[in-house]
């Protein structure tokens, strides 16, 4: 595997890496791609970055990387690449069992369908290997232009929030508080009316709304009508100000006409129908990216699934208070 690799042309604005590994993506993130984010910062040819974990091709980190000018591209690239390569020799994941192939076509094809892509590479990447691919922007979800920059600066902003917490080593289960936090915060920013968002939503079956839990709720939704992050850590302040600068993006362009995509869907984008209908686009694309917080902080699944109950019982809680 090559540790340096050039961009093409069209690819100089982002430089899109995937960096494919068995083992702790954590450690790949803390000891590989945050110092490098910080000394290409204090370089000065970093202007922006974000990550992804995914699936597609076996485990991968998906670094998007933008250079502070187009002359620092095939600096920044190949940087990148050779810190990411240098880290998975340093901490090899081993060989992949002999089934991988067969499992990852079965894992993958239901992982696809509940992600309604209409096609995916079905081929397993090699062990602890990088890759340098286009950047492919989901117009579809976040638009174009000015509503796809406002999305990529929120990406940024919500992995550099993700990247701190892992770098103070966040046990699992604060993961999942910092998760329930944010997406009650994005709620609260789609609709600010507690008692309205709760009319909207279904109740959910079989999840009760703790004291504890309701209490966190009205702390919450005070917070995000506030002028201010009042009361809110330094993280969930940085969460607040960020979704709330999302959701008034794509709520205007949403009512001028501007934005309308065509494909929203996340393991969160039911609780969009707690906005009001003008402002649901918005709402439905601030809850995929509260989704991709999530993923950030390697919550996924059952979990996920559960602290979107837990959110939809308090906020419950709430009205059924008024």
């Amino acid at each position: 595997m090559p540790d340096t690799l050039v961009p093409p042309r069209s690819q100089r604005e982002w430089v899109s890496i995937h960096v494919f590994h068995r083992g702790d993506l954590d450690a790949v993130l803390v000891e590989a791609v945050g110092p490098l984010v910080d000394e290409l910062s204090s370089a000065g040819t970093l202007g922006s970055w974000f990550f992804l974990r995914y699936w597609e091709g076996g485990p991968h980190l998906r670094l998007r990387v933008r250079p502070a000018a187009p002359e620092h591209a095939e600096e920044v690239s190949a940087r990148v690449v050779e810190r990411c390569a240098r880290h998975l020799r340093s901490r090899p994941a081993g060989p992949a069992p002999a089934d991988v192939v067969d499992a990852y076509r079965e894992v993958a094809a239901r992982w696809a369908r509940a992600e309604r892509l209409a096609e995916y590479d079905d081929r397993v990447r090699a062990v602890d290997s990088v890759e340098l691919v286009p950047y492919r922007p989901e117009s579809a979800v976040y638009g174009e232009r000015a509503a796809l920059a406002a999305a990529e600066a929120h990406f940024a902003e919500s992995s550099a929030l993700a990247l701190r917490l892992l770098r103070g080593g966040l046990a699992m289960d604060r993961r999942r508080a910092v998760a329930l936090a944010a997406l009650m915060l994005a709620v609260a920013v789609c609709e600010p009316r507690a008692a309205d968002a709760a009319r909207r939503l279904p109740r959910p079956d079989g999840v009760g709304a703790t004291p504890r839990l309701r209490e966190q709720a009205r702390r919450f939704w005070a917070a995000a009508n506030a002028d201010a992050a009042t009361g809110l850590g330094g993280e969930l302040a940085t969460w607040l100000r960020s979704v709330r600068a999302l959701h008034q993006t794509f709520a205007t362009a949403a009512l001028n006409g501007s934005f309308a995509p065509s494909e929203t869907a996340s393991p969160l984008g039911h609780l969009a129908a707690c906005a009001a209908p003008a402002t649901r686009p918005a709402a439905a694309v601030v809850l995929r990216c509260t989704h991709l917080l999530f993923n950030r902080l390697g919550v996924h699944g059952a979990a996920e699934v559960q602290i979107a109950g837990m959110a939809a019982a308090a906020l419950n809680g709430l009205d059924e208070e008024e």
